[in-house]
């Protein structure tokens, strides 16, 4: 298991050249499947450039092995094009639920190195479940909420979760 924030700035490096080519910025998440789709790559050119997870070959603590510099390729239109300008940056990002309700704010997201898959979003409130995740957009991100907890202060005040503050 690894951080995003523990990838943040790591090296690239080609296993084809055994060269360095860019360092980790930010990444795309494929929401359906939850798991990263591809990484952009901070490039020497210092022009954007994304990587597609099946190119990744290592994802270790020091840095990521790709296949080779002819696997880096140009942001594609829309969402990449967000990440790469850091419209969709995750960290600080708001979390609320499909109801409404607010969960935090983004500190980091665990994920599997060796298949790109999600495990835990952890806000500044507590961790969730990467498989709730509904929607990444620009303004918050979306977790479903059937099993989001209620608000204990809030709730043990009114003798229980008014609908508004409940998560059900």
């Amino acid at each position: 298991m690894r951080r995003l924030s523990e990838a943040d700035g790591e090296p690239v490096l080609s296993r084809e050249s055994a060269e360095r080519v860019g360092k980790v910025r930010h990444v795309v998440i494929d929401v359906p499947g939850r798991r990263i789709a591809a990484l952009h790559v901070d490039g020497r050119r210092r022009k954007a450039q994304m990587v597609d997870w099946s190119a990744i070959t290592g994802f270790g603590p020091d840095s990521v092995i790709i296949d080779s510099e002819s696997s880096l390729r140009a942001p594609g239109e829309g969402e990449e094009l967000e990440v790469a300008s850091g419209h969709l940056d995750l960290e600080g990002r708001m979390v609320l639920s499909d109801e409404g309700l607010e969960l935090g704010r983004i500190t980091d997201i665990v994920f599997d190195e060796s298949t790109g898959e999600l495990l835990t979003i952890e806000t500044d409130r507590e961790e969730h479940p990467a498989a709730r995740l509904r929607a990444i957009g620009p303004y918050c991100v979306i977790l479903r909420a059937g099993d989001a907890p209620a608000l204990p202060a809030q709730a043990a005040a009114a003798g229980g979760a008014s609908p508004r503050e409940s998560p059900y």
